[in-house]
């Protein structure tokens, strides 16, 4: 049972006719219930949000799928047979918990893992190496999947030094590489079109006093992608390759905003929230909205640096909401430091209503409804929903009620 703070309830045991109770600590929302993998079945979650009083006490059904056989090789770059390394497997299509499953390669090799699945992620392990590749897909319960090879590099160690646009050090940066769970690149691909080749590792580091991070072990002859994270900085994507000595990473706190908004009597508009655009410019790193103070006055950290040469990129803007006024953006505004504040003056607020009905003109229920305004953001990308302003205000979409009736 996962809480708001999303903390783990202790687990259970199911008993022999797989009935098991959870206790529900007081006020705790339930997010997530799962079952674990048993010997020969894989695993199940359910998400529930927001049960009612009534639906903590309903019994819920929670159906274990058994899996299928993964018959396959542990190579080396070359394609040499390597022995005892650890194959490990989740009954996952990622990474979850201790695997599920275990075994030990072959004098050539060859491994057999049974009952894995229905979902699955194979990787494996050996002293002085380090995984290139490992496989993921899906298995039902009685297939085989054959001939697949899990390759393994030379072990390497990754080092660097993370520091600010200053050099001084960073301590307490979250450093993490994930592999590449859901490519679908066709040098990735398998005969059996739903298992696919998995690149890429999983590891967690976090930089000491002085900045130092060490990653082992990672493959040797090619570079591994870490994502790096701290509180006030940008987010960071870096590829690095181990030949390298030391690497020096800095990180970059970004740029703000500052404003100012007005409501359409010209009073300042306190309590209003400012959301920054474009929402991945600094995601997890800076919040991605504030609120107005007493004075309608507001400052948005997190900005990335425009880049003059991308001519996809997205001028930064901001969303504005405020009670009983119309949604506002503004785009482009300047970034600081020494950028000109940002002064909106808000429109109030407009309707629009009306009824579904079907062609006897009775009401309709349950009806989606989007709305597309006429002012538009430049995203800098495309999809099939135009970017008015309140798409990306979020406000542009709602459901018809009993009666038919909807408002926007």
């Amino acid at each position: 049972l996962g809480a708001s703070e999303y903390e783990e309830s202790p687990a259970v045991r199911s008993d022999a006719q797989g009935r098991a109770t959870l206790p529900i600590p007081e006020g705790w929302d339930i997010r997530r219930i799962t079952a674990w993998p048993t010997a020969t079945t894989g695993w199940s979650r359910t998400f529930t949000i927001g049960l009612s009083d009534a639906q903590r006490a309903e019994e819920i059904t929670l159906e274990l799928a058994g899996g299928g056989t993964f018959e396959g090789r542990v190579v080396d770059v070359d394609g040499r047979a390597i022995a005892g390394a650890n194959v490990r497997g989740w009954c996952s299509s990622r990474i979850a918990g201790p695997p599920a499953r275990t075994t030990t390669s072959g004098p050539d090799g060859t491994f057999r893992i049974e009952h894995l699945g229905p979902e699955f992620y194979v990787d494996a392990q050996k002293e002085g190496h380090a995984i290139r590749s490992g496989f993921a897909g899906k298995l039902r319960t009685g297939e085989t999947a054959e001939e697949l090879e899990i390759v393994l590099a030379r072990a390497a160690t990754l080092r660097g030094v993370v520091t600010d646009l200053e050099g001084r050090p960073l301590e307490g940066v979250k450093i993490r590489s994930d592999p590449d769970y859901g490519s679908l690149a066709q040098w990735e691909q398998t005969r059996n079109p739903e298992i696919r080749k998995v690149t890429g590792l999983r590891f967690r580091a976090t930089t000491d006093g002085t900045g130092s991070f060490e990653v082992a072990p990672v493959p040797a002859g090619r570079t591994t992608r870490l994502h790096l994270r701290a509180t006030g900085f940008l987010e960071a994507y870096r590829d690095l390759d181990p030949a390298e000595v030391a690497h020096q990473i800095e990180l970059d706190p970004g740029l703000s905003a500052e404003g100012v908004v007005f409501e359409a009597s010209g009073a300042p508009a306190a309590g209003a929230v400012v959301r920054r655009g474009p929402y991945f410019s600094n995601v997890h790193t800076a919040p991605e909205r504030v609120v107005t103070d007493a004075n309608g006055r507001f400052r948005l950290e997190g900005f990335s640096r425009p880049d003059p040469n991308d001519e996809y990129e997205a001028p930064p803007y901001v969303v504005v909401l405020h009670e009983g006024h119309a949604v506002h953006v503004e785009q482009p505004i300047e970034l600081g430091p020494g950028a000109a504040t940002v002064s909106v003056r808000l429109d109030a607020e407009r309707r629009l209503a009306g009824r579904v009905v079907d062609t006897a003109g009775a009401p309709v229920e349950g009806a989606s409804l989007r709305l597309t305004g006429e002012r538009r953001v430049n995203r800098g990308f495309t999809t099939d929903i135009p970017p008015s302003w309140v798409h990306v205000a979020r406000i542009d979409d709602t459901t018809s009620d009993a009666d038919g009736r909807f408002a926007f």
